[in-house]
């Protein structure tokens, strides 16, 4: 699982949204909004594990706008 703090990119439908771990509990992974179409900055989720394992996490450091905008490296879990 990747550490709170870890920006996450998930790509569904060519729609792609950027993602901040805040940690596990007993439902998921909670994660915050940093960049998605339609949804609040800020706003929380819980993601099943399975579902964050797919997602690819972001170069540490890296901002979530200019990563995408600039092909930062990236590597995905499992």
């Amino acid at each position: 699982m990747p550490p709170p703090g870890t920006l996450i990119r998930r790509l569904a439908l060519g729609i792609e949204a950027i993602y901040r771990v805040l940690g596990e509990n007993d439902r998921g992974v909670e994660v915050e909004v940093v960049e998605a179409p339609g949804l609040e900055p800020g706003a929380r989720f819980t993601f099943m594990i399975a579902d964050v394992i797919t997602m690819t996490e972001l170069s540490p450091g890296a901002r979530a706008a200019s990563a995408v905008r600039h092909g930062v490296p990236e590597h995905r879990f499992a």
